[in-house]
């Protein structure tokens, strides 16, 4: 569940990138959220005014996240593992909040089993949203309520993930795999994710040295 931002310096017709990456787009759950976190004043102070929310609505914040955590469902740093779940976060904190936008993000067997690999738990530390949702296996809704935005290239990085947007390679790779950027941003589907895979995973890409994946996004409708 994101709080968008227009992107003031794009130089693309572009200004909302429909990614679920923290990088461009702002997470309500987030590592703030959770009680062990380190205080950074000015930075509560920023997320108080963003979000326009109180001290005491940090705290009730902190506390849900703990017990919701510790029932497995929510995932470090800004996962739900239901929908459920996040309705009553949403509900419960953000109601003055009207443009909230809630991603869907599904990924094929191979990157679940990629992501499961990559992020089991080695500690008793928060366990990673990803890991979690990819160890349930939760199979994709064919309710009308989401709407189908497009595919992203994510580089998974301690839990969470950059986007291909991160980097100003879409039309290199739009040209170079035949790709087609649609009216979201999002590229639509291809018989050539294991070629792109292959290319963006390379020890030279011009990318973040992380694993990277495909993944379907989808929007949730306004609930």
């Amino acid at each position: 569940m994101i709080l968008q931002e227009p992107i003031e310096y794009w130089h693309e017709e572009i200004k909302i990138i429909n990614s679920a990456s923290s990088c461009f787009n702002n997470h309500v759950l987030n590592t703030w959220s959770f009680s062990k976190t380190a205080d950074d004043y000015l930075r509560i102070e920023k997320i108080k005014q963003q979000y326009s929310i109180d001290n005491e609505t940090v705290v009730s914040i902190r506390n849900w996240a703990v017990q919701a955590s510790s029932a497995g469902k929510v995932g470090w740093p800004n996962v739900f593992v239901d929908l459920e779940t996040l309705l009553e976060f949403k509900n419960n904190f953000f109601p003055h909040l009207p443009d909230l936008r809630i991603f869907a993000v599904y990924f094929d067997e191979t990157a679940l089993g990629k992501l499961r690999s990559m992020l089991a738990p080695t500690t008793d530390w928060y366990p990673y949203g990803l890991y979690l949702n990819a160890n349930k296996r939760v199979p994709e809704s064919s309710q009308p309520d989401q709407t189908l935005l497009g595919y992203d290239l994510i580089g998974i990085e301690d839990g969470n993930f950059h986007t291909f947007y991160c980097h100003g390679i879409a039309q290199d790779l739009a040209q170079r795999f035949n790709l087609e950027l649609n009216q979201y941003g999002l590229f639509n589907d291809s018989n050539r994710w294991q070629d792109v895979l292959e290319y963006i995973n390379q020890e030279n890409a011009p990318v973040e040295p992380v694993p990277w994946l495909v993944c379907k996004v989808k929007l949730y409708d306004n609930h």
